[in-house]
């Protein structure tokens, strides 16, 4: 049986698309591994492996070392999350 250790920010598809070489495997590693589809995943957990779909694609990822991560969540910036009139005023004389 073939497992792989997540990394930071993977995804289901990530490891689908780097692991089997297809992002349809993601249903299949969700159900052997008993996982809701849209969890999300933690770094170091270890993962059970449906047989490999697309072995061109996996070569290619492991020939160059990718690790594909698209779950990464950058912290937010900006002014944040306001609501008109809670946490943000506008002056009478301001609004058009």
């Amino acid at each position: 049986m073939r497992t792989i250790r997540v990394s930071n920010g993977q995804s289901l598809q990530d490891i689908a698309l780097q692991e089997c070489g297809s992002v349809t495997a993601d249903l299949h590693i969700a159900l052997r591994n008993n996982i809701p589809l849209t969890k999300r995943l933690t770094n170091g957990q270890i993962l059970d492996l449906p047989p490999v779909i697309n072995l061109k694609v996996v070569e290619y990822f492991r020939a160059r070392s990718l690790q594909p991560a698209t779950d990464i969540v950058a912290p937010a910036t900006g002014i944040g999350n306001t609501t008109i009139g809670v946490n943000l005023s506008i002056p009478d004389n301001q609004i058009s």
